[in-house]
């Protein structure tokens, strides 16, 4: 009984057991693996509505909504994907986007490429830094860069630039520390040491070195030459391979080489607290000749008035375009028209420097105050503090006549006074009184008596310097008196005397104020 038992009990587990472990191996997933399954049959999760979560510890460290939406460390996914937590790319691995690897990290060589192919050929280079489309895109061994911007930096094989901006330093192939701040700001150069910040700034700059951009398509015109310096909207030049220009202010324009302009053409006021100092050092100083020319030169000079002509010089200088932020030709706003006008109203004093020249040159002098135009696109200038100089020339030239003419009058005035003395003679009843008022301001009387007998008298008044201001001849005998009308003499101190049949009979002063 027993035995028979025992043999019901061991049939029924082996058929359990064989009912078992064909159930499990046909619709249970084995904790150390499946074979035989069908993708399109077999599969881990859920039939109904439900989320399926995966736990450690008992936790819940990841679950699939049934939307889809996968959560990492939240049991409340938002995205198809959805990170509670920190992500750890291995060393060489990156992150993809439709197949294009948008994300790269490299801590052994310091390099950082996030965007869809950002620095993707680089090998040996290090410690760059791209953000971008297509950022970095050719570089190969070139380090210390920073590209961001779709484009930015894309054919660079250098180092040390920083492009911040689509397609900023796009063609940069050697050029080294540049930096790039704009859209297609140095999008052409492939040269080194320029700084350009604003749209297009040195947008056409190619292998041109150590220029400083500022300002929305700054220096964008032409490919410039060295040294230059444009800050302001618009600030440029207008040809090619300038060098040591600089243009500060909206649209400032250089028409030449070695050159500084201040302003655009409706720019009316230039100053600060201080004058402009010129170098002016003795001991920098050589070939010093005294051979400046004074009052020949003053004297030629053509002194005029003048309005601005802006549409002639525009004809000249040949500006460049505005441009809008799409590109195209920019209308000038009313501001900007009635500016114009208002500059070409004002109504200028001083000289033409064509004139100016013309008369330097009759004299065979060089005259530096005379900036000539250097090419066809450039307008003639004068440093009008120039003028300074020939003008104290001029000065001392007629101080020193001024000084012989005075020598020659005071020479000329003891000696008619010693003259006086020794031919002066008592005429009987001839008499000079004293003018009053005296000092007088408006006008003076001057008593005098003449004799019963005589041929000619006169009073004569002079001036401090002994010149005839007036004669009064006399013809009555006896007791007169003559008016002296102030209005026609300047303050100061005159003589008069009487004379009488051509000899002095007396001198007095008088004093006239204003």
């Amino acid at each position: 009984m027993k035995q028979h038992h025992l043999s019901c009990v061991l049939a029924i587990a082996a058929l359990i057991c064989s009912t078992c472990s064909r159930t499990f191996s046909q619709t249970d997933w084995h904790i150390t693996g499946n074979s035989g399954t069908s993708a399109a049959n077999n599969f881990v999760g859920t039939t109904d509505n439900k989320p399926l979560s995966f736990r450690t510890n008992n936790t819940v460290r990841m679950r699939i909504t049934p939307a889809g939406n996968i959560g990492i460390g939240t049991i409340a996914p938002v995205q198809k994907l959805d990170v509670n937590g920190n992500i750890n790319l291995g060393k060489g691995s990156s992150l993809f986007t439709e197949g294009l690897r948008a994300l790269r990290v490299d801590p052994a060589t310091g390099n950082i490429f996030l965007g869809v192919s950002a620095g993707a050929f680089n090998s040996t280079g290090m410690f760059n830094t791209a953000t971008g489309s297509q950022a970095l895109l050719a570089n190969q061994t070139g380090s210390n860069n920073t590209a961001y911007g779709a484009n930015a930096l894309l054919q660079s094989n250098a180092s040390d630039n920083v492009a911040y901006g689509a397609a900023a330093l796009f063609a940069n192939l050697t050029g080294t520390q540049n930096c790039a701040v704009g859209t297609s700001a140095l999008s052409r150069s492939n040269s080194s040491f320029n700084t350009a910040v604003g749209h297009a700034a040195l947008g056409n700059t190619t292998e041109s070195f150590y220029n400083t951009a500022i300002g929305f398509v700054a220096g964008a015109l032409h490919n410039n030459g060295w040294n230059n310096v444009f800050v302001g909207a618009n600030a440029d030049v207008n040809g090619e391979d300038y060098f040591n220009a600089v243009a500060i202010g909206e649209s400032a324009l250089c028409t030449g080489v070695n050159q500084v302009r201040l302003g655009n053409s409706v720019t009316n006021s230039i100053g600060g607290f201080a004058s402009f100092t010129n170098i002016s050092d003795a001991r920098v100083k050589r070939n010093i000749k005294e051979n400046v020319p004074g009052l020949a030169f003053i004297n030629k000079l053509r002194p005029i008035t003048y309005n601005l002509d802006l549409d002639a010089a525009d004809k000249i200088t040949q500006p460049p375009a505005k441009k809008d932020k799409d590109g195209k030709p920019a209308v000038l706003s009313q501001l900007e028209i009635n500016a114009r006008m208002a500059k070409q109203q004002v109504l200028y004093t001083g000289f033409a420097a064509q004139d100016v020249e013309k008369a330097a040159k009759e004299l065979n002098y060089d005259f530096s105050g005379v900036d000539a135009a250097k090419n066809s696109k450039d307008l003639y200038g004068l440093r009008y503090s120039d003028f300074v100089v020939p003008l104290v020339k001029a000065v001392q030239e007629l101080s020193q006549k001024v000084e012989k003419l005075e020598a020659a009058l005071s020479e000329k005035k003891s000696s008619d006074v010693s003259s006086a003395s020794s031919k002066n003679v008592t005429i009987t009843d001839a008499s000079l009184g004293q003018n009053a008022p005296n000092p007088f301001t408006r006008g003076t009387s001057i008593n005098y008596t003449l004799p019963q007998k005589f041929s000619s008298a006169q009073i004569i008044i002079h001036d401090n310097d002994g010149r005839t201001i007036k004669q009064v001849n006399i013809s009555a005998a006896g007791k007169g008196t003559i008016n002296v009308d102030a209005s026609m003499l300047s303050a100061g101190t005159y003589s008069y005397s009487l004379i009488v049949d051509g000899k002095p009979v007396s001198s007095k002063q008088m004093v006239l104020t204003k």
